[in-house]
């Protein structure tokens, strides 16, 4: 069963507990000539999705009309017939996710990812979508500003430490917006706004390890890009769930995000969104053993590369950088034993400017290229410049990678890789 977030919502703005609800409930029921033996194990059940049977719903509106002074429906606490899924499209139920993950939700930590067909209904569903032109003069109230200052400070301290921030904003100054149903071009702003935000909070959840509450964000912002009319932002939606699709070992889900995206009117994809989905492509084909797709793939982000800076892209794109795509073709080349090839892409990597966080992964991809080329000492050399980049940030993915690289080092007995696994292992040390 899915949590019921709307009833969570509606619950803590009422101030009930557990037990003062079914108390009011049963009252209430009894005023009906209906014998209800509720109790607060029973309002925790509701709250985990169960959904109690007729007339209860209908009690239950009666009970919070009755305290916050309003008309309660059915589907306003999630219990209107069978109950959708936590992340559809209504902005009651994204702004009900946003609440119940602010006030730290254990049923959303520890949410599990979904794969398959139904993971990828949205993604088609999005193909769907009407382009619309967006105004470039909107509401100024719109939290355009606000994901600046977010997405800045992930790059800076990581997505543990960001997640919390952005959920909070969302509930509390996008959410109300969403419900109150702005219409025409402010409407779509909003959503592309709410949609871009809704994507960073993932990022942060993905990049804290919590895997199914990061596809719920993604999912959200493919919807809410939908809402908008913006294939941009759904495009970019959707090179996240590819992303993470990767890092778990999805290849075919990945690839069919990729080709989603890919296989539509090039018109609407951006050049950078374009490279960095079929750099991504080129390493799911390499982790599938597919080499010549692979190399086709990587040719083709290679050509749109050179098209980056050619129009104008999204705001969001901008950590489609030079190492990144180098980065991804020299995993690329590595999946498929090419090592010469891996080493040139990873040197260049390593050598271009950047997000400093984007330095810990060009730097840690270079080691594991040199380590395969038989060259420990100069891997191990890495390590302290690499450990430096990513002082003070707090992500899980930038510890995957340290653990990956101290799995490999520790096959070598020199001194010098001895003393690259112990500054690895000082850094592990430190709590997140």
């Amino acid at each position: 069963m899915e949590p019921n977030l709307l009833f969570a919502a509606v619950l803590e703005e009422a101030g009930f507990s557990h037990a003062g609800l079914a108390a009011r409930v049963n009252d209430a029921g009894r005023s009906r000539d209906i014998t209800l033996r509720y109790d607060h194990a029973s309002v925790l059940r509701w709250l985990r999705g169960q959904r109690p049977v007729d007339p209860v719903p209908e009690v239950l509106c009666e009970v919070f009309g009755r305290r916050l002074r309003r008309t309660v429906r059915p589907a306003d606490i999630g219990l209107a017939g069978p109950r959708p899924r936590a992340d559809d499209a209504a902005p009651g139920r994204m702004a009900a996710l946003w609440q119940a993950d602010g006030r730290g939700s254990e049923r959303l930590l520890t949410l599990q990812p979904e794969w398959g067909p139904g993971a990828l209904l949205p993604v088609w569903q999005w193909r769907r979508t009407e382009a619309l032109t967006l105004g470039e003069d909107g509401d100024p109230r719109l939290p355009g500003a606000a994901r600046e200052h977010y997405e800045r400070m992930y790059r800076q301290v990581g997505g543990v430490a960001t997640r919390l921030r952005v959920v909070s904003y969302l509930a509390a100054e996008v959410g109300p917006r969403l419900r109150d149903g702005e219409k025409g071009a402010d409407g779509r702003l909003l959503s592309r706004s709410a949609g871009s935000l809704a994507a960073l909070a993932g990022v942060c959840a993905y990049d804290s390890d919590l895997h199914g509450l990061a596809q719920r964000y993604f999912t959200q912002a493919l919807r809410l890009s939908a809402r908008a009319g913006d294939r941009e932002l759904g495009a970019y939606a959707i090179g996240l769930m590819t992303q993470q699709a990767l890092t778990l070992r999805h290849y075919s889900q990945a690839l069919a995000c990729t080709d989603a995206a890919l296989d539509g009117d090039p018109r609407w994809l951006s050049p950078a969104l374009a490279t960095d989905l079929y750099a991504m492509r080129a390493k799911a084909y390499a982790a599938q053993g597919d080499a010549a797709s692979a190399r086709a793939a990587a040719r083709a982000a290679q050509a749109m590369a050179a098209l980056i800076g050619s129009r104008a892209e999204p705001a969001e794109t901008d950590y489609v950088e030079r190492g990144r795509v180098e980065a991804l073709l020299a995993e690329t080349f590595l999946g498929l034993g090419e090592l010469w090839q891996a080493r040139l892409h990873a040197e260049r990597a390593a050598a271009a400017d950047g997000h400093t966080r984007g330095r810990v992964h060009r730097l840690a991809v270079l080691a594991r290229v040199r380590l395969r080329q038989g060259e420990p000492e100069e891997a191990a050399g890495l390590v302290a410049p690499m450990l430096a980049a990513g002082t003070g940030m707090e992500s899980t993915r930038l510890r995957d990678r340290y653990r990956l690289l101290r799995r490999e080092l520790g096959g070598y007995d020199a001194a010098i890789s001895r003393s690259a696994v112990e500054r690895i292992d000082e850094a592990l040390r430190i709590p997140l």
